[in-house]
């Protein structure tokens, strides 16, 4: 009896001990948490502090003060808009620096202000695998605006990152196999846009450098590149000098394809083999290059050919419609016009200019915006004015005298593509410019618009 009720109360005993351990067991997350900032936390590093590793941390607009250290594999995304708009910026401001100290951080969308103090924008340190995206930073005046501390596998891409004063606006330092990419890297000031000290195997591309003194500086660096080969093209500098007359993998095939037909070269070591003649805004680009008529100055009743030539800057395949005007009214229309990647054409079209007055008239043309294209300020070229005259009137003066019939004669014997070819001066536009020409202006000689 007494054997039995004590095993009664050792099994009461286990029962209770199991319900205990089971009461403080917490359940295990199966999926990573969102939280939300000002929401949940009213601080961003709140709300780090609370998070557990893999969860999100979404940050509405607005502004937010105080220095921001990551410690842990956290994905951090402020309210914007979505990457294709990101040129307007408005994003969630952090007045402090960031610090990242964790591998497999994600870091996208914020302004990173510093206000006066002399620190880094953002630092990543002793990690790997940390994306750095879609952000607005700068260091203050001997800090770097990223700074990449033996840090190695990580990505910094799309940004606007201002160089300071004694200061670059990206420095790797003993950093490896990092991807700097489409980031927007203009001077404020500084000596150096990008600076690449005891590193290597880093690849750097589709940036785009504006007015630094030292658009990038290596020292004891090795193995870095500098395009994606062609035709997706390397970076965009501001200060290279070279022409696109060609394209193609050696650059000799006639035609541009908005690369330099030259390198542009950094140091003894280094150099970029396929600078971008535009800035660099992605896979959907085209801009029209220039728009040449075959005279600048015509005979009421006459025809003029105008020739419009189109890049494709993107790696996709583009199609649109090409529209030109004389002022405001269409004179002519394309569509349907395609180019594939790094491609150009020419479109010649024709004004008659029997139904429009002697003057001045304006030549536009608009080429529609190809899909998920950022940058449409060149997607149409206004600059070019043509003159509607008298017959005879060479020099656009408005009245045919001996300066019209001296232009007709320093051409005189000369064709279209000839050096020395005076177009205004092929008055009957046969091509060539001869005697017919000359008689015809003096067989106007005197005459003035009425």
């Amino acid at each position: 009896m007494e054997r039995k009720a004590s095993s009664i109360m050792m099994l009461t005993l286990l029962l209770v001990s199991l319900v205990t351990i089971a009461i403080n067991i917490q359940p295990i997350r199966s999926t990573p948490d969102i939280i939300i900032v000002p929401d949940h936390y009213s601080s961003i590093q709140q709300a780090i502090n609370n998070a557990n590793e893999g969860d999100t941390i979404f940050v509405r607009n607005g502004s937010y003060g105080g220095n921001v250290r990551v410690n842990k594999s956290l994905t951090l995304i402020g309210e914007g808009p979505p990457p294709l708009t990101m040129w307007t910026w408005k994003f969630p401001k952090i007045y402090g620096w960031v610090t990242i100290a964790a591998s497999n951080v994600t870091f996208r969308r914020f302004q990173v202000t510093l206000g006066v103090f002399p620190y880094t924008g953002i630092t990543v340190r002793d990690v790997s695998n940390v994306e750095i995206s879609q952000v607005v930073t700068n260091g203050d005046e001997g800090g770097a605006g990223i700074h990449l501390a033996n840090s190695s596998n990580n990505l910094i891409a799309y940004s606007w990152i201002y160089a300071m004063p004694m200061a670059p606006a990206i420095y790797l330092d003993e950093s490896h196999n990092n991807t700097i990419v489409g980031n927007w890297l203009p001077s404020l000031g500084s000596d150096v846009g990008l600076s690449v000290y005891v590193s290597s195997g880093n690849r750097i591309l589709h940036n785009n450098f504006f007015d630094n003194p030292v658009q990038a500086n290596l020292v004891n660096s090795v193995n870095t590149t500098w395009d994606d080969g062609y035709p997706s093209g390397g970076n965009y500098w501001n200060d290279y000098v070279g022409v696109d007359n060609y394209h193609g993998p050696h650059q000799n095939e006639t035609g541009s394809d908005g690369i330099g037909d030259t390198p542009y070269v950094i140091d003894e070591n280094n150099q970029d083999n396929y600078p971008l003649m535009k800035p660099y805004y992605g896979s959907d680009d085209i801009g029209i290059t220039s728009m040449t008529p075959t005279k600048t100055v015509v005979r009421e009743g006459s025809n003029l050919s105008i020739s419009v030539k189109i890049v494709s800057y993107g790696m996709n395949i583009a199609t649109f419609n090409i529209t030109a005007y004389v002022n405001t009214t269409v004179i002519a229309t394309f569509t349907n016009v395609t180019l594939t990647s790094r491609n150009s054409t020419t479109i010649t079209f024709a004004w008659n200019t029997n139904s429009f007055a002697k003057g001045n008239y304006t030549i536009t043309a608009n080429a529609t915006q190809v899909p998920v294209e950022i940058d449409t300020t060149d997607n149409t070229c206004t600059d070019v004015t043509v003159l509607v005259t008298i017959l005879g009137d060479v020099n656009g003066d408005k009245e045919v005298d001996g300066k019209d019939i001296a232009l007709c004669a320093k051409a005189f014997g000369t064709r279209i593509g000839q050096a020395g070819y005076i177009p205004n001066a092929d008055i009957n536009d046969d091509g060539k410019i001869d005697g017919k020409d000359i008689a015809i202006a003096a067989k106007n000689f005197g005459k003035r618009w009425t």
